[in-house]
């Protein structure tokens, strides 16, 4: 068996938009009852991100296939300087983090949105 690792050549990002960190949290705990764990936000090189890819559609299937192209809707992101896995403001529903810092994905992501926020 032959096995190939493609990555990525283009990340499209629609929409781009920065929050406060308890924003972030406020929205990933949204729908969540007191006591339950909210929806899982992502951690590189000093950001919380999270992002919402395009539906499957054969467009964007064709995309990836023959452009080796990716298209998110939206990326959201805070700044949060040092990694913690659970983020707790006090108001009931706890946010994991997950540390993805190894992933050349979203460090490329953490990095390119750094560079952005420089040329401003």
């Amino acid at each position: 068996m032959k096995i190939i690792y493609t990555p990525l050549d283009e990340l499209v990002i629609h929409s781009l938009a920065e929050y406060s960190l308890r924003d972030m949290a406020r929205l990933a705990s949204q729908g969540c009852e007191l006591g339950e764990l909210g929806r899982e936000l992502l951690w590189a090189n000093g950001m919380v991100i999270d992002y919402s890819p395009l539906t499957s559609t054969d467009t964007a299937d064709r995309e990836l296939i023959e452009n080796n192209r990716v298209h998110w809707r939206s990326l959201v992101w805070a700044r949060m300087p040092e990694y913690k896995p659970i983020l707790d403001f006090g108001e009931g529903v706890k946010i994991p983090i997950l540390d993805v810092s190894s992933d050349p994905i979203f460090n490329g992501i953490t990095r390119w949105i750094e560079e952005k926020q420089l040329d401003e």
